[in-house]
């Protein structure tokens, strides 16, 4: 984070998201890339606080332009703005569950209304990921020494589970606390991790044609739990670990020793996301 930028909001953190959500396109087809668009949309808006909460409400018009401000030509302006309500006293986690939320209602209603195009909205889903990105160094707990425990799943669609089991077995070898989520929808998976406290899951992938599954999860995740290191293994990982990279997991490993060493290191401000 650099001085300048309070909060963990970093510009050069927000171009890097964007980049990975837009680099997410050539790898899957348009109706997939969809379904993420409207997975993060849906998954943000369900975070805005009921009417009961004590944060504060966000007038319309700053909702408005935060979501005009996402279809600029670069994400810079919307960046400006958010830098903006941060020096005005507004905190990170408001900003997430107030700001970042309406807008995305905001845009889900736009889209339902077809008031702008496909292309218009995977542009401010891009921006408000990637603005989320950037505020979750804030967002995440600030101590480091996290527990040694996990959950372990297969991406929701794939019956591969030989591989994630073993490694959970040499993962409690070690003295870790391993939860195995295997076979379940994407919806179940999602609300069980949401339920748990843990702060690592590692997902299994064993076919390039599981990628727009494995994306729908890592981007459902990173909204639902910002403070989540997530990482990618199974054999997808070992076979073709660059198709992976624009997800912008925490870590893609393939050997449970490397995955260890990274789960491990979160205490390092270069292992995280």
């Amino acid at each position: 984070m650099s001085d300048s930028e309070p909060n963990g909001l970093d510009p050069e953190t927000v171009e890097d998201a964007v980049r990975e959500f837009e680099a997410l396109g050539p790898h899957l087809p348009r109706d997939a890339l969809a379904g993420l668009a409207r997975e993060v949309v849906s998954r943000l808006a369900e975070r805005r606080p009921s009417r009961q909460s004590d944060l504060p409400v966000p007038k319309a018009q700053e909702i408005d332009t935060l979501v005009r401000l996402l279809f600029s030509q670069t994400s810079e302006p919307a960046t400006a703005f958010v830098h903006a309500l941060l020096k005005r006293g507004v905190k990170v986690d408001e900003l997430y569950l107030t700001y970042l939320s309406g807008a995305a209602a905001r845009l889900g209603v736009l889209w339902d209304e077809d008031r702008v195009t496909f292309t218009d909205v995977t542009i401010g889903v891009s921006r408000i990921y990637g603005l989320l990105r950037a505020m979750r160094p804030a967002l995440s707990p600030s101590d480091a020494t996290a527990p040694q425990a996990a959950i372990f799943a297969n991406v929701p669609g794939e019956d591969h589970t030989l591989g994630v089991t073993m490694a959970a077995d040499l993962f409690r070898r070690e003295g870790w606390e391993i939860e195995l989520k295997l076979g379940l929808p994407h919806d179940r998976l999602l609300a069980e991790i949401q339920r748990s406290d843990t702060p690592f899951v590692g997902i299994s992938v064993s076919s390039p044609g599981s990628m727009p599954a494995l994306a729908r999860l890592v981007l459902a995740l990173r909204v639902a739990r910002p403070d989540l290191f997530i990482l990618i293994g199974g054999r997808l990982a070992r076979d073709d670990p660059a198709s992976l990279q624009p997800l912008g997991a925490d870590a893609v490993a393939w050997e449970v020793a490397v995955a260890m060493q990274r789960m491990r290191l979160t205490d390092d401000p270069d292992n995280r996301g």
